[in-house]
């Protein structure tokens, strides 16, 4: 799993993780390797944003139709990485998938999110924020599920 990748830096910020997937989820149609580039980034961004540890939490679960693609609705793959960590100020929430836009102070060129936000686009897909200041954000990966889009496995 990608959080394996980030097992150290984790470790070395003392922050917990917690995994919950929905039983029996369909296969995806999806890049391995661009959803793991995607949740690495967020896994990333979630340990800058908790200095002194937290709770990292991932979750992947079945909801009932959140987009819509080529005029039909069935259920979307939410996938949720949400941290305890200092959360995004709302007036940068609108601008954080924007390219170039950072709140970093060292380091980072604001490409990341743009990028993740791109691949799930490219997928059909969409990504939200849902963040308060001081108390964690959750970003989500809203991923629909089409009868051409369940046949690959993806283990994130």
């Amino acid at each position: 799993t990608s959080l394996t990748l980030v097992a150290t830096p984790l470790r070395q910020q003392r922050i917990q993780t917690a995994v919950e997937v929905q039983a029996n989820l369909p296969r995806l149609y999806i890049d391995a390797q661009q959803l793991q580039q995607v949740l690495l980034n967020l896994f990333f961004n979630a340990i800058e944003a908790m200095p002194h540890g937290g709770r990292l939490s991932v979750q992947a679960l079945l909801v009932p139709a959140l987009t819509e693609t080529n005029g039909t609705q069935g259920p979307d793959m939410v996938i949720r990485v949400t941290d305890t960590g200092t959360g995004i100020a709302i007036e940068d929430q609108e601008q954080i998938f924007r390219p170039f836009f950072t709140t970093k102070t060292k380091g980072g060129m604001g490409l990341g999110l743009s990028i993740c936000q791109s691949i799930i686009q490219a997928h059909g897909g969409r990504m939200t924020v849902d963040s308060q200041a001081g108390q964690g954000t959750t970003l989500s990966l809203i991923l629909p599920l089409t009868s051409s889009s369940i046949t690959e496995a993806v283990d994130a």
